[in-house]
């Protein structure tokens, strides 16, 4: 990289430049100079290079030149842009004619604006020629590259021609006239007689042909035709370079065997580097092949043998162990295993600072290019790996372990080792040799064998999206991203699964279409006949066939927007200068080093286009950088929100943000990277600085770490990845899923299940499986941050709280009989969902569907939900489950209790609640007292703290006098009060008895009838309120309890606000309640907690709702109407709880 400074400059922010360190063809980098520098005096320029010496580049010093230091030579080449133009380059593509007729419909010609925003708004050829183009819109800023790619449409052939003239019309969008250009280009052209025509010597003897297609971009690829062109083809072979071979380079295809009926695709990658064969390389030899069948028509089916040497035979195990349905045979030579087995980054200079934790995740990104890991996957495939004895780059023992590995998954396997005693890494017969030729011929002819392929396998996947199917099954989605995922097949009915979500079959030809599997040992009946057969887990892990079309939204590393079906889209804000100059570096890297063409937008064109199309097609990047916030990207986070948020306080200079609300990321120079849905890419700063660190970043090259998401530190400039803040991935399901007040089924203290749940069980006479609070149901991995655990996500329940739903005891005559009516003996205590596991193994378990079960009771869904009360629920369910014998019940399906349950239909089952024990005896954890006695001096006296913490839950009390407990409940309702809205929702559940002294000031019939704009102005101040709301609210809540009390009895003087707002919206607030009458008022934030205490914050907060005098709640949230059923159950005063 480089960076270009007026010398003893005091800029701050320096940007940096990507350098060309494979030394691929020159594309031109504009750079504007200095706005400041003189136009009188002669100024000084400083030019900073950091240049690194890579030893997979230029190999080790000793080896290659017999020193013991390594020497790096810098090329530098300085030109000054004099003019707004539009230049030609040379690097474009354009395909062979053959017969007249062109091997490709696509045309790319490159282009660089030197200065001026220009758009092409036409293209044409002479009139005389069969030929019609097509362009579409393309748009160049200035100072950027791209290829124009060119649809070509023939009506005839072509006459003997040797150039191609185009002429393009361009119109400069800064010029006040707005008159087109035309540039009159002459692309050479190659013409070929048919090939039919040719003799088998001419065929040989013939250079190889290019052919060209989009992927999206105009790509090219070579071909070598067979020496028998008439014959019917056997599988096409498709051979990948090695690193730092041009595809214009003659050496490649001259070292390859020509075949006798089989066609050789030799793909460009992208450049003489490429991506290992992986992202945009993969896609560019996928593209390849599919151009090919195109032409020759036949079966797309039918598959290929894949071969390549050094890092092209690495991209031959890759791809043959990723997509072993697609390349049946591989040959790959001289091949490393993995890049950690090539070149180890033991002695990187992060390793000495990274947190052993975060480095595992960061390794896990990189995990999906390690063939070793893949081996088994070739199993079912022919191998025939070659390698010399005497490597000195890629040393033999690569490609031996490589075999003992294949063999170590299945004796069976048919893999070889043709390894040539006393060769170095390359030698001109590696392939061509009679005998290796007379393999690889044999293997486009029989490249399979049906013994083998048809036994037992395992399949194992990283990333689903960069894998295909193994033996007609193929993983669509995982559990837990970040972890490897494996199906383990048997004859092909017997199927055993990790970590998968969601897997298709499509029986291979010959194959009987299957009636039934047994996945995960659930039998799962087949009923109709498909191509593609779908199958996912439900949310109690059962496997069930699916009428799903698709795969889920992908997950992965951040590498995976390299992989895009239209020019990727870089959105930065109108402007901002900061965000423009990277968007202009990132699409020069793209272009330079993997040809991947990407064009440049304001946000508010960007908008545009989105209100238009309702979704942008192809990867988006998104640039935003301090608190000027990119529209673009609000309005996608808008439609789909993200565990991450920007400028939560209104905008600040830092331009901070936050992790779920809870981790703020507001020091200058931090900069954060996180893929969103399937296609957005999201790179911020809280300044420029931070916007440069994470441009750095940017996975342009194979090697650099890149999860899902990734928060980069300004340490990061010292201590390389001991420098990152957090980093993890993100589960498949929609994030607004997951959202706490979404989610029936979460337990204590968030979700409405909980609670139900265990006194379902205890109606029933049944003991209650509990199971931990996980805060992320799809990924039990703990996110980490700052070399630390931020949120542990399977905690104990016992963590949070004791009692009977937590398997503390019920006490004597608390027992339930086979009529409904209290027994003598105690009701079976609650076990954990491990313990039930143990006792109640598959074969003792019942299965009951909830949705069945409660069909048939009679409990029928209307327009709005249930039909039927809660209590109605409650017991009909429980009375069902008291008449089974057997001594495991498992309820299945969709949710014990659905959604409109919790509406205020639950109400009706307060007269069992209110005297049952799972409240009565209800009582926090004491990790949870702790943290509240340690904290007492914040809201009222510590000498009551015992008093507090021993008293009787049904004794009415004032437990924590003159404390008024506000629930503030922002972040993740920013978004969803508007939802809310759009729902028309209403108060409901335990926020809804009759005796509060607060409503909702609409019915839900009222809101259903009035429209989003008239609904407003009711929503706001009860689900968002502002710091003057909130200030007026508390002191009309003040003054009428002090008011309804006798002889100055009721006096609340300290307010504590249980929150997660934004710092700057919790300082205001503070400082306008103290300044209206409030003696003392204490936050969340202030609340002093251990680390082992972290992770039950939240229940906390809650207890010391439930214990405050006065407790103010929001209406629409679920943490609201637990409190408040928990204050129902002490038989607090009515009056004091109290709604925004």
């Amino acid at each position: 990289m480089f960076a270009i400074l007026l010398r003893n400059s005091s800029a701050a922010e320096v940007e940096w430049h990507f350098g060309n360190i494979y030394a691929l063809p020159e594309t031109p980098q504009v750079i504007p100079l200095p706005a400041n520098i003189s136009t009188y005096d002669a100024t000084t320029l400083d030019f900073f290079i950091s240049a690194d010496y890579e030893i997979r580049l230029f190999g080790d010093p000793v080896v290659m030149h017999g020193a013991d230091d390594p020497i790096t030579s810098v090329d530098v080449k300085v030109d000054l842009v004099h003019e707004e133009a539009v230049v030609l380059g040379n690097e474009h593509v354009v395909p062979d004619f053959v017969d007249g007729l062109a091997l490709g419909d696509a045309l790319g010609i490159e282009l660089t604006s030197t200065f001026g925003e220009w758009d092409i708004t036409a293209v044409r050829t002479s009139a005389n020629l069969d030929i019609a183009l097509q362009v579409p819109q393309f748009h160049l800023v200035s100072g950027q590259t791209r290829r124009l790619p060119i649809l070509l449409k023939q009506t005839g052939p072509l006459p003997d021609l040797h150039e191609l003239p185009i002429t393009l019309s361009l119109v400069n969008r800064n010029s006040l006239d707005r008159n087109s250009t035309d540039i009159q280009v002459h692309l050479n052209i190659t013409q070929l007689p048919s090939l039919t025509s040719l003799s088998r010597d001419q065929l040989y003897s013939l250079p190889a042909l290019r052919q060209t297609y989009f992927t999206p971009h105009p790509s090219l690829s070579l071909l070598l035709p067979p020496l028998n062109v008439s014959a019917p083809n056997t599988l096409p072979i498709l051979a990948l370079h090695g690193a730092g071979v041009p595809l214009q380079s003659p050496f490649w295809p001259k070292a390859l065997p020509r075949q006798e009926r089989s066609w050789i695709v030799i793909p460009g990658g992208g450049s003489a580097w490429g991506y290992d064969w992986r992202g945009p390389s993969a896609r560019d030899s996928f593209s390849a092949l599919a151009a090919l069948r195109r032409r020759l028509g036949g079966d797309e089916d039918a598959g290929a043998v894949v071969i390549g040497h050094s890092n092209g035979g690495q991209g031959a195990f890759y791809m043959a162990s990723r997509y072993p349905d697609i390349f049946k045979a591989a040959m790959p030579a001289a091949a490393y295993q993995s890049a950690p087995l090539y070149v180890p980054n033991t002695y990187s200079h992060g390793g000495h600072f990274v947190d052993p934790s975060l480095e595992m995740i960061l390794k896990a990104s990189l995990v999906g290019g390690d063939n070793d890991v893949f081996f088994g996957n070739l199993v079912r495939s022919k191998v025939r790996v070659i390698h010399g004895g005497s490597d000195t780059n890629v040393p033999a023992y690569h490609s031996r372990t490589a075999v003992q590995v294949v063999k170590s998954w299945n004796r069976e396997a048919d893999i070889e080792l043709l390894e040539v005693p006393g060769r170095d890494h390359w030698w001109d017969e590696v392939f061509t040799d009679p005998k290796r030729a007379e393999v690889l011929s044999r293997l486009v002819k029989e490249p399979v064998n049906n013994d083998i392929a048809l036994k037992n396998f395992t399949m194992t996947v990283m990333w689903p999206h960069e894998s295909g199917s193994m033996g007609g099954w193929r993983v669509l989605a995982v559990e837990v991203p970040g972890r490897l995922a494996r199906v383990r097949v048997n004859n092909n009915s017997v199927i055993s699964t990790t970590n998968v979500q969601m897997l298709s079959y499509t029986p291979l030809k010959g194959s009987t279409a299957p009636t039934s599997l047994l996945i995960d040992s659930q039998n799962v009946e087949i009923g109709e006949t498909f191509v593609t057969y779908m199958f996912e887990k439900d949310d109690e892990g059962m496997w069930k066939p699916s009428s799903k079309t698709a795969p889920p939204s992908q997950t992965g590393p951040i590498s995976r927007i390299l992989v895009s079906n239209q020019p990727i889209t870089i959105v930065a804000p109108k402007g901002d200068d900061a965000c423009f100059s990277a968007a202009k570096r990132l699409s020069w890297v793209l272009y330079t080093y993997l040809s991947l063409d990407s064009r440049i937008v304001a946000d508010a064109e960007a908008l545009a286009e989105l209100h238009a199309e309702a979704d942008m097609q192809g990867s988006v990047i998104v640039l935003s950088q301090g608190s000027a916030w990119n529209e673009y990207g609000r309005e996608v986070l808008r439609r789909q929100p993200s565990e991450f948020r920007f400028g939560t306080s209104g905008g600040s200079a830092a331009g901070e943000f936050e992790l779920d609300g809870r981790r703020r990321f507001d020091e200058r120079g931090t900069g954060l990277m996180f893929m969103h849905g399937s296609n957005h890419l999201f790179m911020h700063g809280t300044d420029a600085d931070g916007l440069e660190r994470v441009l750095r970043a940017f996975p342009v090259r194979t090697g650099t770490p890149n999860p899902e998401w990734t928060v980069i530190g300004k340490e990061a400039e010292v201590k390389s990845l001991g420098g990152i803040l957090g980093a993890g991935y993100k589960e498949i399901k929609a994030y607004e899923k997951n959202l706490p007040q979404h989610r029936l089924d979460l337990p204590w203290p968030e979700g409405k299940d909980g609670i139900m749940s265990a006194q379902l069980a205890y109606m029933s006479n049944r003991a209650y499986v509990f199971q931990p609070y996980m805060w992320n149901i799809s990924n039990p991995e703990p996110v980490e941050l700052d070399g630390r655990h931020y949120r542990t996500n399977i905690i104990p329940l016992n963590a949070f709280l004791s009692g009977p739903a937590a398997g503390g005891r019920f006490g004597p005559g608390t027992g339930i009989d086979k009529h409904g009516e209290r027994a003598a003996w105690e009701a079976p205590r609650s076990v954990s969902y491990d313990w039930y596991d143990e006792v109640c193994p598959e074969e003792r378990r019942k299965y009951l569907d909830c949705g069945e079960l409660r069909a048939k009771m009679g409990l029928i869904e209307s327009d709005r939900g249930l039909a039927n009360t809660t209590r109605e629920m409650l017991e009909g369910i429980s009375k069902a489950l008291l008449e089974i014998d057997e001594p495991c019940v498992t309820l299945t399906g969709d949710h014990v209790f659905t959604f409109s349950a919790f509406s205020n239909r639950v109400l009706s089952t307060w007269d069992l609640l209110q005297h049952s024990p799972i409240l009565t005896k209800f009582s926090w954890s004491p990790l949870v007292r702790g943290i509240v006695a340690r904290n007492m001096h914040l809201f009222g006296d510590v000498s009551r703290w015992d008093d507090l913490s021993s008293r009787p839950r049904t004794t009415q009390t004032t437990d924590i006098p003159g404390l008024l407990a506000l629930h503030l409940r922002r972040g993740d309702f920013i978004e969803h009060c508007d939802n809310l809205n759009h729902w028309a929702s209403v108060w409901g559940g335990w926020n809804s008895f009759s005796g509060y002294r607060d409503r909702f000031p609409l019915t839900l019939a009222q809101a259903a009838n009035m429209t989003y704009e008239e609904r407003l102005p009711y929503y706001l101040p009860h689900c968002l309120p502002t710091v003057e709301e909130v200030v007026y609210r508390l002191h009309i809540v003040r003054r009428e309890w002090e008011l309804g009390g006798r002889d100055g009895e009721r006096k609340l003087k300290r307010a504590y606000l249980l929150t997660n707002a934004e710092p700057e919206f919790k300082k205001e607030l503070r400082e306008r309640l103290m300044a209206d009458g409030w003696e003392h008022v204490a936050m969340t934030s202030d609340l002093l907690i251990e680390q082992p205490e972290v992770e039950v914050d939240l229940a906390a907060d809650m207890m010391i709702g439930e214990y405050a005098e006065v407790f103010v709640g929001n209406g629409f949230s679920s943490l609201t109407a637990n409190i408040n059923l928990l204050r129902m159950a002490r038989k607090v005063h009515m009056d004091s709880i109290r709604f925004l």
